[in-house]
Formats: C-alpha cells, structure tokens, sequence
C-alpha cells in the first residue's frame, strides 16, 4: 500500500513540474530577447522536452507576474533562474535572497497563526458560540394557519352543539 502511495506521489509531482516547465515556457515568451540568451539554451531546452503538452496556458503579458497565478513550482524556476542568469552581480543576488527570505518568513508565519493549536480551540469555541446565536436568531414564531377543511369541520361542529 505504501508502496502505491509513493509511486502516486512521485508521478503527481512529475505532473506538477510538466506544468510547472510549460508556465515557465509561456512566462518566457514575454520576456525580452536579451534576457532569454542569458539563460542555457540546455535548460530551455529541458524545459520543452519535458513540459506538458496536454496543459494549455495563456498570460497577459502585459500583466505583472504578481497578478499572474502561476504554480508554486513555476515561481521556484522563475526565482532560480532569474538568481542565476538575470542578477547582474552579487547585490542583486543578495537582494533578491532577502526578499525571499522575507517571503518565506511571511509564509510561515501565516501558516503558524492559522495552524496554532491555540488558536485552533479558541476558533472552535468561537464557532460554536456564533452558531448558538445564529440557531437563536433563526427561531422564529410560525402562525398556524387553519386549513379550508379543518374550517368546515369547525362550522360543522358548531351547528350540532348548538
């Protein structure tokens, strides 16, 4: 069975890279000419050997790549390759660490405030509290309505008691 597992997890992440080199492929295509010579024509090769033809992208490149949704894994090649081949000296590599450095640091953090077991009874506590109130809110008084039948049965009744 485990076995199975991590056959499925290591084709998944194959699948994921496929996708990850055909995002990079199509990031690249908006990219300046003179950048793209600055990269091994070995790893774009590599890149369209292995990309995954079946997975259809498109950008506006007019965009930021902020605004774009790329995979983790494309942001990870693009951050390589633009550390490697697009610094033009140690400042800018040192720049560009710090500033992932400072994502990372931010990721972590966001994942330990929503994954704080602290945090995680408080919410709980919080939800069943807010639910109470909302089952509270939602009592409502209904009107009960006599139906057309149980009004002729009624008049009936009436005319024999009197």
């Amino acid at each position: 069975m485990q076995n199975k597992d991590k056959e499925w997890n290591f084709l998944n992440t194959i699948k994921k890279m496929n996708i990850a080199y055909s995002e990079v492929l199509e990031v690249l295509k908006g990219i300046k000419q003179c950048d793209i010579e600055k990269i091994p024509k070995k790893l774009i090769k590599q890149f369209e050997e292995n990309c995954d033809k079946e997975y259809i992208c498109s950008f506006d490149h007019k965009k930021p790549l902020k605004e774009i949704k790329l995979s983790d894994e494309a942001v990870a090649i693009l951050d390589i390759i633009c550390y490697n081949y697009w610094c033009k000296n140690e400042y800018e590599k040192k720049l560009l660490l710090k500033q992932l450095n400072e994502n990372e640091i931010e990721f972590q953090d966001k994942l330990k405030q929503i994954y704080n077991t602290d945090n995680l009874f408080k919410k709980k506590e919080q939800n069943e509290n807010l639910k109470q109130d909302e089952m509270e809110a939602n009592v409502y008084i209904i009107k009960y309505k006599e139906t057309f039948f149980n009004k002729i049965i009624k008049k009936i009744k009436g005319f024999f008691k009197k």
